[in-house]
């Protein structure tokens, strides 16, 4: 009996690190450590015989008994390769499992004694036979698989296409009839880790290595029953769209078939929500189209992102909710009292409306614009409107605004696209009859990118708006119930086409006596508290209040008269501080806070006097007289103007 036959004997070792390797193949081993090398170069002189032995820890460099498995692969070198003196690769064809009995040399290089490995098992044949049929019923399948893909690679040459694993044909597999074998020819074809190579290998229980495999074998095999189901159905079909839908339906059966979890789960969430949204059947429609175009793309493409940004914003836009308005006339004259001294014009539109509100509950919101100088109030009286409806408040701040996009939103097909700001109102107030308040109108402006005025004409429209069409959002949504209240300090910068589609209120500077009954109670309760100062520690009277509206300010509005207060409520805080119980401003002392006056008013002379005659004028701060005066001086008789009026 030749060597090559016999199992029992003597033969130099191979610890390997990394790799596991059973018997029934032909492979490469990269050998580099000097022991190993040697080996090779004794196997070679004597039989080719070797053994290979995994190591039971791959970081131990130099191996003893202890470091190996008791079970082994006798294996026959069929070819070496030289690469430099210290490194080899060699074709080995990896014979039968042996049992290791013995390390009998450690030097130069390993020496086992080996025997044959016994092998035993608890089934009866009965479960055996029909164990091993199943799996090599799951191993043809696989090696049909094998084959058909690497007739495909030859007859193609891709590039970078990987070869099957294993060279096994249908013939061999069926001519295979030990079910250790059988074991081994299959573990080749499948994706095993480290660990579970090494527990085929030192098993010796034959039923217990063939139920091993079968999981692997029968998931492999699934997913090629599967895929010839898919190559089936695809067979024939030349549309791209058609071929995807079909494979990504495929692609569930086979995640349900394998038992994976499904990752729709964000589309199966945006599908409910949606259902349960109180949108439209258009907007609903169309948002179901997006989620069947995101259910046929993968989940890391750029287009399924923008396809679920697009669904979530179309989600968060409060598609019929309504808040309930509060139609008590009563109630919003003493709220629009309460919070603002004059503007009657104002109130009174406001009142008007609410009261034609209750009577026609359809009626449109009134498009208003407040016209003004600065300071007066236009913008806080919208806040207060909103609380006397009882309606959400959203402020737009429109100054500097040169993109059309701003107003329309930004098209779908750009990176970062949002909805404009009036959708994006719509979602911060939660409804859609909000008041808005689109401040500082006056100072739109238009460059190459658009002309945001001429956007804002469907928006103040009540015949248009109602199918306003953001460009993001690409439907129409409702503006109709929304109260737009437009600030401006003038009107020579709004188009006339804009101007026509508002109802202007214009809204004049407060008298003396409507800025003294604001500063007290308005202004001064407010300072006193950002100041910390309570009464008790100061005494604000009314003279000083009267001194700085005519001494120290000059304007249409309260922002400097405000100003003015903190001021005076500054240097109170300083006395108080400085230990003194109770303050008193009056008009004697406010010249020590807030300086000399810097306005003087002139009074009209209750005598006529030659030469000097008394105009009046007007600002936006008020009305004024001014004095004009003639005076003779020697010359030549020409008039010469010092000034002039108008």
């Amino acid at each position: 009996m030749s060597k090559h036959t016999e199992t029992t004997g003597q033969y130099p070792v191979i610890p390997l690190r990394t790799e596991v390797q059973l018997p029934g193949h032909v492979g490469p081993l990269e050998i580099g450590r000097e022991a190993s090398v040697r080996a090779i170069e004794a196997a070679t002189r004597d039989d080719n015989l070797i053994v290979i032995i995994p190591q039971k820890n791959p970081a131990v460099r130099d191996p003893g008994q202890r470091d190996l498995h008791e079970v082994g692969v006798r294996a026959e070198i069929v070819q070496v390769v030289k690469h430099s003196p210290g490194r080899f690769t060699c074709v080995m064809r990896f014979l039968e499992r042996v049992h290791i009995d013995a390390l009998v040399a450690t030097e130069p290089f390993l020496v086992a004694s080996v025997s044959k490995l016994p092998v035993t098992t608890a089934a009866t044949p009965e479960q055996l036979t029909a164990t091993t049929t199943k799996v090599r019923d799951f191993l043809l399948a696989v090696v049909t698989d094998a084959q058909s893909r690497a007739s495909a690679s030859s007859s193609e040459s891709k590039e970078g296409s990987n070869p099957p694993k294993g060279d096994l044909t249908r013939a061999q597999v069926q001519a295979i009839t030990d079910s250790d074998k059988l074991v081994d020819s299959a573990a080749p074809y499948l994706e095993l880790e480290r660990d579970d190579l090494t527990s085929l290998l030192i098993e010796t229980d034959t039923m217990k290595r063939l139920e091993r495999i079968i999981p692997s074998l029968e998931r492999q095999a699934t997913v090629l029953r599967l895929k010839a189901d898919i190559g089936a159905e695809l067979e024939g079909e030349s549309s791209r769209t058609h071929r995807e839908r079909v494979l990504r339906d495929r692609m569930r059966q086979i995640q349900e078939e394998l038992g994976e979890q499904d990752d729709n789960a964000e589309i199966d969430d945006l599908r409910k929500k949606i259902e349960d949204s109180k949108m439209s059947d258009e907007v609903r429609a169309v948002a179901k189209k997006q989620l069947s175009r995101m259910s046929q793309m993968a989940s890391s493409s750029p287009e399924y992102n923008i396809a679920r940004t697009y669904v979530e914003n179309l989600l968060e836009i409060p598609w019929n909710q309504f808040t309930e308005d509060r139609l008590d006339v009563s109630a919003a004259r003493v709220i629009l009292e309460s919070e603002h001294s004059g503007l009657e014009k104002v109130k009174k539109r406001i009142l008007e409306f609410l009261a034609v509100r209750k009577l026609a509950p359809q009626k449109h919101g009134p498009i208003l614009l407040l016209v003004g100088p600065p300071g007066v109030g236009k913008t806080s009286l919208g806040k207060s409107i909103a609380s006397s409806l009882g309606r959400k408040y959203v402020r737009i701040s429109l100054g500097g605004v040169r993109d059309e996009a701003e107003v329309r939103g930004h098209r779908r097909t750009y990176i970062g696209a949002l909805p404009g700001r009036i959708v994006a109102g719509l979602k911060k107030a939660g409804s859609m009859n909000p008041v808005f308040v689109l401040d500082e109108i006056d100072k739109l402006a238009a460059d190459m990118r658009g002309d945001p005025a001429a956007a804002m004409l469907e928006v103040l429209d009540p015949e248009q708006n109602k199918d306003f069409v953001d460009h993001y959002v690409e439907v129409p949504v409702d503006l109709s119930k929304v109260m737009f209240i437009c600030t401006a300090n003038q009107t020579d910068t709004i188009s006339q086409p804009l101007l026509d589609r508002m109802e202007m209120v214009e809204l004049s500077g407060y008298t003396a006596v409507e800025k003294l009954a604001i500063a007290k109670n308005h202004l001064v309760p407010k300072q006193l508290g950002e100041h910390g100062i309570t009464l008790e520690q100061i005494d604000l009277q009314e003279e000083a209040l009267v001194e700085i509206i005519h001494s120290y300010t000059r304007e249409a509005g309260v922002r400097n008269l405000e100003r003015e207060i903190a001021a005076v409520c500054r240097g109170a805080a300083v006395k108080v501080a400085e230990g003194i119980p109770s303050v008193t401003i009056d008009k004697k002392t406010l010249e020590d806070l807030l300086g000399p006056q810097r306005y003087v008013s002139d009074n009209a002379e209750r005598k006529p006097e030659v030469g000097v005659i008394t105009g009046l004028a007007w600002t936006p701060v008020g009305g004024d007289i001014m004095f004009i005066e003639t005076r003779v001086f020697p010359g030549k008789g020409e008039v010469r103007l010092t000034g002039q009026m108008g």
